[in-house]
Order: structure tokens, then sequence, then C-alpha cells
């Protein structure tokens, strides 16, 4: 367990709330090279996401 271990949950929102409000900005008025950047970022960091819950994960799926 790490000193910001107690902070996760916090921090999966933040992440959540920060990508939303890309999305917004770069739909409204955004480049088509803005838009595969902002995937390939939100691809990253939700597999990051699953990475660090994958223990989580497997004893929900078993």
């Amino acid at each position: 367990m790490g000193t910001l271990s107690p902070y996760r949950n916090w921090f999966y929102g933040l992440t959540v709330v920060l990508l939303a409000m890309s999305f917004y900005l770069v739909y409204k008025n955004g480049k088509t090279v803005n838009k595969v950047i902002l995937w390939v970022a939100t691809v990253v960091v939700i597999g990051m996401l699953l990475y660090t819950n994958r223990f989580l994960l497997t004893n929900l799926l078993t």
C-alpha cells in the first residue's frame, strides 16, 4: 500500500471528470487529430484503470 492509496477513488473520479471535459472541448470545436489523440489517451487510461483493479475484476468474474 502506497501513501496515496486512500485517495485512489478520488483520482479515478478526477480522471473521469477531466476526460469528460476533454471530450466536450474537443468535440465542440476540435480537429480530427485532437479527437484521435483523445481517444488514444482514453484507451490508455481505461487500460490502466482495469490493470490496477485486475484482482477485483478477477474476483467478480469468477
